[in-house]
Protein backbone atom coordinates (compact mmCIF):
# COMPACT_ATOMS: atom_id res chain seq x y z
CA UNK A 1 0.00 0.00 0.00
CA UNK A 2 3.01 2.31 0.19
CA UNK A 3 4.62 1.32 -3.12
CA UNK A 4 4.55 4.06 -5.73
CA UNK A 5 3.37 2.99 -9.18
CA UNK A 6 1.90 -0.33 -8.04
CA UNK A 7 0.31 -2.17 -11.04
CA UNK A 8 1.86 0.42 -13.38
CA UNK A 9 5.55 -0.42 -12.93
CA UNK A 10 6.46 -3.86 -14.24
CA UNK A 11 8.27 -6.44 -12.15
CA UNK A 12 10.95 -8.88 -13.25
CA UNK A 13 9.93 -10.94 -16.29
CA UNK A 14 12.03 -13.86 -15.06
CA UNK A 15 10.50 -13.89 -11.58
CA UNK A 16 7.02 -13.46 -13.04
CA UNK A 17 7.53 -16.58 -15.18
CA UNK A 18 8.69 -18.44 -12.07
CA UNK A 19 5.58 -17.34 -10.19
CA UNK A 20 3.32 -18.40 -13.03
CA UNK A 21 4.94 -21.83 -13.06
CA UNK A 22 4.54 -22.17 -9.29
CA UNK A 23 0.88 -21.13 -9.30
CA UNK A 24 0.15 -23.51 -12.19
CA UNK A 25 1.70 -26.50 -10.40
CA UNK A 26 -0.53 -28.95 -8.46
CA UNK A 27 -1.26 -29.86 -5.74
CA UNK A 28 -0.75 -26.65 -3.77
CA UNK A 29 -0.85 -24.20 -6.72
CA UNK A 30 1.40 -21.77 -4.89
CA UNK A 31 -0.62 -21.65 -1.66
CA UNK A 32 2.52 -22.40 0.36
CA UNK A 33 4.80 -20.03 -1.53
CA UNK A 34 7.45 -18.12 0.41
CA UNK A 35 7.45 -14.61 -1.08
CA UNK A 36 10.99 -13.77 0.03
CA UNK A 37 13.04 -12.78 -2.99
CA UNK A 38 10.05 -11.40 -4.90
CA UNK A 39 9.05 -7.74 -5.09
CA UNK A 40 5.65 -6.09 -4.80
CA UNK A 41 5.77 -5.43 -8.53
CA UNK A 42 6.34 -9.14 -9.21
CA UNK A 43 3.17 -9.94 -7.25
CA UNK A 44 1.24 -7.25 -9.13
CA UNK A 45 2.52 -8.63 -12.44
CA UNK A 46 1.38 -12.17 -11.75
CA UNK A 47 -2.04 -10.94 -10.70
CA UNK A 48 -2.51 -8.97 -13.93
CA UNK A 49 -1.29 -11.96 -15.92
CA UNK A 50 -3.84 -14.19 -14.18
CA UNK A 51 -6.65 -11.83 -15.20
CA UNK A 52 -5.36 -11.53 -18.77
CA UNK A 53 -5.18 -15.33 -19.20
CA UNK A 54 -8.73 -16.05 -18.03
CA UNK A 55 -10.85 -17.95 -20.58
CA UNK A 56 -13.26 -14.99 -20.53
CA UNK A 57 -12.96 -11.49 -19.10
CA UNK A 58 -14.25 -10.92 -15.58
CA UNK A 59 -17.33 -9.30 -17.16
CA UNK A 60 -18.19 -12.14 -19.52
CA UNK A 61 -18.69 -11.46 -23.23
CA UNK A 62 -22.38 -12.31 -22.95
CA UNK A 63 -23.06 -9.33 -20.69
CA UNK A 64 -20.36 -7.01 -22.04
CA UNK A 65 -22.60 -4.73 -24.11
CA UNK A 66 -25.46 -4.41 -21.67
CA UNK A 67 -23.02 -3.81 -18.82
CA UNK A 68 -21.33 -0.92 -20.59
CA UNK A 69 -24.58 0.58 -21.85
CA UNK A 70 -26.10 0.52 -18.38
CA UNK A 71 -23.17 2.31 -16.74
CA UNK A 72 -22.66 4.83 -19.55
CA UNK A 73 -26.36 5.75 -19.58
CA UNK A 74 -27.28 8.85 -17.57
CA UNK A 75 -29.63 8.20 -14.63
CA UNK A 76 -31.47 10.81 -12.62
CA UNK A 77 -30.80 8.83 -9.45
CA UNK A 78 -27.49 7.10 -8.75
CA UNK A 79 -29.26 4.46 -6.66
CA UNK A 80 -31.27 3.40 -9.72
CA UNK A 81 -28.08 2.94 -11.72
CA UNK A 82 -26.47 0.95 -8.90
CA UNK A 83 -29.52 -1.34 -8.76
CA UNK A 84 -29.43 -1.84 -12.53
CA UNK A 85 -25.72 -2.72 -12.46
CA UNK A 86 -26.24 -5.03 -9.50
CA UNK A 87 -28.87 -6.96 -11.46
CA UNK A 88 -26.39 -7.54 -14.28
CA UNK A 89 -23.64 -8.59 -11.86
CA UNK A 90 -25.99 -11.19 -10.38
CA UNK A 91 -26.42 -12.71 -13.85
CA UNK A 92 -22.70 -13.42 -14.14
CA UNK A 93 -21.36 -16.85 -13.15
CA UNK A 94 -20.80 -17.00 -9.40
CA UNK A 95 -17.02 -17.22 -9.71
CA UNK A 96 -17.00 -14.08 -11.86
CA UNK A 97 -19.18 -12.28 -9.34
CA UNK A 98 -16.82 -13.07 -6.48
CA UNK A 99 -13.73 -12.22 -8.53
CA UNK A 100 -15.17 -8.90 -9.69
CA UNK A 101 -16.27 -7.73 -6.24
CA UNK A 102 -13.10 -8.82 -4.46
CA UNK A 103 -11.03 -7.14 -7.17
CA UNK A 104 -12.99 -3.90 -6.85
CA UNK A 105 -12.62 -4.02 -3.08
CA UNK A 106 -8.85 -4.38 -3.39
CA UNK A 107 -8.52 -1.60 -5.97
CA UNK A 108 -10.51 0.78 -3.77
CA UNK A 109 -7.92 0.23 -1.02
CA UNK A 110 -5.17 1.40 -3.37
CA UNK A 111 -7.28 4.41 -4.33
CA UNK A 112 -7.51 5.33 -0.64
CA UNK A 113 -3.71 5.11 -0.47
CA UNK A 114 -3.11 7.11 -3.65
CA UNK A 115 -0.97 9.66 -1.81
CA UNK A 116 1.65 6.93 -1.56
CA UNK A 117 0.89 4.80 -4.61
CA UNK A 118 0.17 7.65 -7.06
CA UNK A 119 -2.51 5.39 -8.50
CA UNK A 120 -5.97 6.95 -8.43
CA UNK A 121 -9.16 5.46 -9.85
CA UNK A 122 -8.36 6.72 -13.36
CA UNK A 123 -4.91 5.11 -13.39
CA UNK A 124 -6.19 1.82 -12.02
CA UNK A 125 -9.09 1.72 -14.47
CA UNK A 126 -6.66 2.19 -17.37
CA UNK A 127 -4.62 -0.79 -16.13
CA UNK A 128 -7.48 -3.19 -15.35
CA UNK A 129 -10.15 -2.31 -17.92
CA UNK A 130 -8.60 -4.53 -20.66
CA UNK A 131 -8.86 -7.62 -18.47
CA UNK A 132 -12.11 -6.88 -16.61
CA UNK A 133 -14.37 -5.55 -19.33
CA UNK A 134 -13.00 -6.44 -22.74
CA UNK A 135 -14.49 -7.56 -26.03
CA UNK A 136 -12.51 -8.75 -29.10
CA UNK A 137 -14.52 -6.42 -31.35
CA UNK A 138 -13.21 -3.42 -29.39
CA UNK A 139 -9.54 -4.40 -29.54
CA UNK A 140 -8.57 -1.83 -32.18
CA UNK A 141 -11.20 0.76 -31.33
CA UNK A 142 -9.81 3.50 -29.05
CA UNK A 143 -13.27 4.96 -28.42
CA UNK A 144 -14.51 1.64 -27.01
CA UNK A 145 -11.37 1.36 -24.92
CA UNK A 146 -11.99 4.73 -23.24
CA UNK A 147 -15.59 3.69 -22.65
CA UNK A 148 -14.34 0.60 -20.84
CA UNK A 149 -12.11 2.82 -18.71
CA UNK A 150 -15.12 4.92 -17.69
CA UNK A 151 -17.02 1.77 -16.77
CA UNK A 152 -14.12 0.48 -14.72
CA UNK A 153 -13.72 3.79 -12.90
CA UNK A 154 -17.43 3.82 -12.02
CA UNK A 155 -17.13 0.31 -10.57
CA UNK A 156 -14.08 1.22 -8.48
CA UNK A 157 -15.56 4.43 -7.13
CA UNK A 158 -18.84 2.73 -6.18
CA UNK A 159 -17.54 -0.70 -5.13
CA UNK A 160 -18.93 -0.39 -1.59
CA UNK A 161 -22.48 -0.12 -2.98
CA UNK A 162 -22.44 -3.55 -4.64
CA UNK A 163 -23.27 -6.69 -2.67
CA UNK A 164 -21.87 -10.19 -2.74
CA UNK A 165 -23.93 -13.07 -4.18
CA UNK A 166 -26.01 -15.03 -1.70
CA UNK A 167 -24.71 -18.40 -0.52
CA UNK A 168 -26.81 -21.53 -0.03
CA UNK A 169 -26.76 -22.81 3.55
CA UNK A 170 -27.53 -26.40 2.64
CA UNK A 171 -25.39 -29.15 1.14
CA UNK A 172 -25.61 -29.78 -2.55
CA UNK A 173 -26.39 -33.46 -2.06
CA UNK A 174 -29.69 -33.70 -0.14
CA UNK A 175 -30.55 -37.26 -1.13
CA UNK A 176 -31.52 -39.42 1.85
CA UNK A 177 -29.47 -42.59 2.37
CA UNK A 178 -31.31 -45.91 2.14
CA UNK A 179 -32.65 -47.22 5.45
CA UNK A 180 -31.04 -50.34 6.96
CA UNK A 181 -32.16 -52.50 9.83
CA UNK A 182 -30.51 -52.19 13.24
CA UNK A 183 -29.26 -55.77 12.98
CA UNK A 184 -27.53 -55.14 9.64
CA UNK A 185 -26.03 -51.91 10.96
CA UNK A 186 -24.54 -53.61 14.03
CA UNK A 187 -23.08 -56.43 11.93
CA UNK A 188 -21.46 -54.01 9.49
CA UNK A 189 -20.08 -51.93 12.35
CA UNK A 190 -18.59 -55.02 14.02
CA UNK A 191 -16.95 -56.17 10.78
CA UNK A 192 -15.50 -52.74 10.18
CA UNK A 193 -14.01 -52.66 13.69
CA UNK A 194 -12.37 -56.06 13.18
CA UNK A 195 -10.89 -55.04 9.83
CA UNK A 196 -9.61 -51.72 11.16
CA UNK A 197 -7.75 -53.57 13.90
CA UNK A 198 -5.86 -55.59 11.29
CA UNK A 199 -5.05 -52.64 9.02
CA UNK A 200 -1.79 -50.78 9.62
CA UNK A 201 -2.16 -47.19 10.70
CA UNK A 202 -1.41 -44.90 7.73
CA UNK A 203 1.46 -42.53 8.23
CA UNK A 204 0.85 -38.83 7.66
CA UNK A 205 3.85 -37.08 6.15
CA UNK A 206 4.45 -33.47 7.10
CA UNK A 207 4.97 -30.91 4.38
CA UNK A 208 8.54 -30.35 3.31
CA UNK A 209 10.34 -27.29 2.07
CA UNK A 210 12.47 -27.52 -1.05
CA UNK A 211 15.03 -24.77 -1.53
CA UNK A 212 15.45 -23.76 -5.15
CA UNK A 213 18.80 -22.12 -4.47
CA UNK A 214 20.34 -24.87 -2.33
CA UNK A 215 18.50 -27.80 -3.91
CA UNK A 216 17.82 -29.53 -0.60
CA UNK A 217 14.91 -30.61 1.58
CA UNK A 218 14.14 -29.74 5.17
CA UNK A 219 11.21 -30.61 7.41
CA UNK A 220 8.81 -27.77 8.05
CA UNK A 221 6.76 -29.22 10.87
CA UNK A 222 3.63 -27.97 9.12
CA UNK A 223 1.31 -30.73 8.06
CA UNK A 224 -0.74 -30.57 4.90
CA UNK A 225 -4.43 -29.92 5.31
CA UNK A 226 -6.61 -31.73 2.78
CA UNK A 227 -10.34 -30.99 2.85
CA UNK A 228 -12.72 -33.93 2.66
CA UNK A 229 -14.70 -33.49 -0.57
CA UNK A 230 -17.66 -35.35 0.92
CA UNK A 231 -17.80 -33.22 4.02
CA UNK A 232 -20.59 -30.65 4.21
CA UNK A 233 -19.08 -27.47 5.57
CA UNK A 234 -21.23 -24.82 7.26
CA UNK A 235 -21.73 -21.69 5.24
CA UNK A 236 -22.94 -18.18 5.94
CA UNK A 237 -25.94 -16.44 4.45
CA UNK A 238 -23.76 -13.56 3.34
CA UNK A 239 -20.08 -12.93 2.79
CA UNK A 240 -18.37 -9.71 3.75
CA UNK A 241 -15.37 -8.34 1.96
CA UNK A 242 -12.37 -7.45 4.06
CA UNK A 243 -11.46 -3.81 4.50
CA UNK A 244 -8.18 -4.59 6.18
CA UNK A 245 -5.08 -3.33 4.41
CA UNK A 246 -2.27 -5.84 3.89
CA UNK A 247 0.64 -5.65 6.28
CA UNK A 248 3.68 -3.65 5.20
CA UNK A 249 6.64 -5.79 4.18
CA UNK A 250 10.29 -4.86 4.47
CA UNK A 251 12.09 -4.01 1.27
CA UNK A 252 14.92 -6.28 0.25
CA UNK A 253 18.29 -5.17 -0.94
CA UNK A 254 20.07 -6.13 -4.11
CA UNK A 255 20.73 -9.68 -2.90
CA UNK A 256 17.74 -11.96 -3.21
CA UNK A 257 17.35 -14.50 -0.38
CA UNK A 258 16.81 -18.18 -1.16
CA UNK A 259 13.40 -18.89 -2.62
CA UNK A 260 11.58 -21.85 -1.09
CA UNK A 261 8.62 -23.81 -2.39
CA UNK A 262 6.77 -26.67 -0.68
CA UNK A 263 6.70 -29.89 -2.66
CA UNK A 264 6.09 -33.57 -2.02
CA UNK A 265 9.45 -35.25 -1.38
CA UNK A 266 8.14 -38.77 -2.12
CA UNK A 267 7.04 -37.88 -5.64
CA UNK A 268 10.35 -36.11 -6.37
CA UNK A 269 12.58 -38.92 -5.12
CA UNK A 270 10.67 -41.54 -7.14
CA UNK A 271 11.78 -39.89 -10.38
Amino acid sequence: MTTEGIFRISGSARRTRMLQSIFDTPDTYGSQLDWRGYTVHDAANIMKRFLNFLPEPVITLEYHRVFKETILTEYEDLDLKIDAVQEIIQKLPKVHQYLLLYLLDMLSMFVNAQENTRMDASCLSAVFAPSVIFHPDDEKNPVRYFESQKVMRFLIENQDRFSMPSVDTTCVNLAKPPLVSQKSFNRAKRQDSEESGRRPCPTHRPSLIYSIAAGSYSGSGIESIVADPDECLPTLNTLRRSKTAPSRRDKYGSHEPHQTVRVNRASSQSK
